[in-house]
């Protein structure tokens, strides 16, 4: 169906940015109706999960790791600082040519710092218009890397460099044994062209079944947008119903995803009526906006109705009456009809829901 875009562009140098909001409280308990055995009974386990205090697990070897990432990083970008700026003038071809060459140098170079201070400057410059292939030789061996930093800046800018096959395969083997950090999901996301129906799907599912909190969301938030298989979208819809992962599955995952099921159309519609009307009501009504197919269309415009019937103004009142306006058909004249009378429904607003009714009306039967 025709609607919102949200390409990310090309190829982006990092994941997406963190979540925007904190815990939100619990939806009202509603039955998920699936076609997939057992994933009821999974559901009712993981409400029943809510209410118990999350167990506290011991993390601090991972955060010592991620700050020494950040840090490495940090300071090998302050390193090569002066070249990503004469990369990036305007003025200059040759000196914009010869930063871009010393970054090649540099990823070349037998010295981690200068490694990933190369690296650092091939990511800065991703949006930049310069023949990549060069690129490929020296970033090849970084790919294995012991180091986790150097390993997955070198696949981030592998992935600058219209990666084939065979480079696909290496990634998906390394994503199974070495991992990219928090950046796996994402890199997958960005090789598969956001297609994660295959082998990556199944290796993001993975993450996402993870014990470490900090794996689950980072992997939720790298897929934003792309098409997943239904074990992985099964994993998320189950994950949606534990407070502690209710945001993330649904602000960033679920809201975004390009092939919506039935189970995940019904999920955000009962998303609808979350307390928080913003980040997550209204969340779920702008994702509503893409991904589902014709078959679904009556079930997200009954939902929008009651949106736009209960709801005086707002957010979540705009964003239902998108959805009205995309999916009404047939079915829903008598309700439109009857939001039309309305006095509350005046001016450029009735306008616009008497010629929906007038469309509506001259479709084919």
């Amino acid at each position: 169906m025709a609607g919102l875009t949200w390409n990310r562009g090309s190829i982006p140098p990092a994941p997406p940015p963190p979540r925007l909001s904190g815990k939100s409280p619990a939806p009202a308990e509603r039955k998920v109706v699936s076609a997939r055995p057992g994933q009821n009974e999974r559901i009712v386990a993981a409400k029943k999960e809510r209410a118990a205090k999350p167990q506290v697990q011991d993390a601090a070897i991972a955060q010592q790791n991620r700050a020494a990432a950040m840090n490495a990083q940090q300071a090998a970008r302050e390193r090569i600082k002066p070249l990503i700026e004469d990369a990036l003038q305007l003025d200059d071809e040759g000196k914009r040519l010869a930063a871009i060459g010393e970054f090649r140098k540099a990823i070349a170079s037998n010295d981690p710092e200068e490694v990933l201070a190369g690296l650092s400057g091939l990511s800065a410059v991703y949006t930049l218009a310069f023949d990549r292939a060069p690129f490929r030789e020296v970033l090849k061996p970084h790919l294995q890397s012991d180091n986790d930093t150097i390993r997955t800046s070198a696949w981030s800018g592998m992935l600058q460099c219209e990666p084939d096959a065979q480079d696909l395969a290496l990634l998906r083997e390394v994503a199974r044994t070495q991992g990219c950090g928090e950046s796996t999901a994402y890199l997958l996301f960005v090789a598969e062209k956001g297609d994660l129906t295959g082998e990556s799907g199944e290796i993001v599912r993975d993450l996402v079944c993870s014990e470490d909190p900090q794996v689950k969301r980072r992997a939720m938030n790298g897929i934003w947008g792309a098409k997943l298989s239904p074990e992985l979208e099964e994993e998320l819809i189950v994950l949606s119903y534990k407070q502690e992962y209710e945001h993330d599955t649904i602000y960033y995952a679920l809201s975004t995803q390009a092939n919506k099921s039935a189970d995940t159309v019904d999920r955000l519609v009962e998303i609808l009526a979350h307390p928080d009307s913003h980040n997550m009501g209204g969340r779920a009504a702008w994702g509503l906006q893409q991904g589902v197919s014709k078959e679904l269309a009556p079930r997200v415009a009954d939902a929008a109705l009651k949106i736009v019937g209960t709801r005086a103004s707002g957010y979540m009142w705009e964003q239902g009456w998108n959805l009205m306006k995309q999916y009404s058909g047939p079915g829903n004249l008598e309700a439109l009809r009857e939001l039309a009378a309305k006095p509350g429904i005046q001016g450029e607003k009735r306008e616009q829901l008497n010629a929906l009714i007038g469309r509506i009306e001259t479709q084919p039967q």
